[in-house]
Parts: structure tokens; sequence; C-alpha cells
């Protein structure tokens, strides 16, 4: 799968049900190559408004599952 297919997947959150949008940018891991982490839009609706410095970030260990169409996380927020 490329990195480009997962910003087009739904993210949302196992724990509350809550659809978190797509992902916005990764973080990356130069030495090996590997994705680290995905940044999200906050939770602001006009995503136009939103900074980057109110992103949430998803540590790569919160992702358990990548389907078809959604990706799904378990996270506390």
């Amino acid at each position: 799968m490329k990195a480009s297919e997962l910003k087009q997947k739904e993210v949302i959150n196992i724990k509350t049900g809550k659809r978190l949008g797509t992902i916005m940018d990764y973080d990356i891991d130069l030495r090996s190559g590997r994705i680290t982490g995905v940044a999200l839009p906050s939770s602001t609706k006009f995503s136009i408004l939103s900074k980057p410095e109110n992103d949430v970030f998803v540590p790569w260990e919160q992702i358990k599952k990548i389907g078809d169409d959604v990706i799904l996380i378990e996270t506390m927020e």
C-alpha cells in the first residue's frame, strides 16, 4: 500500500466511534523509512482555518486496522 492511499481513508476512533477525518501528514523515521505516526486535523469544522500546530498526532502503534475504506485507531481522545 502506498502512503498516499492512506490519505484517502476516513479515520475512526474505535473507543468512541467518532470520525476524526482523514490523514493530513505523516511522521517518518528517515533511518528505517517507516511511518511512526500520522497527523489528523484538529476538531475545527473548517479545516482551512486549522493550524498545523493544532493537528492531532496519532502514533502508529494506535492504528489497529487499515481497511478498504477506513482506518481504525484506538486512542483515549
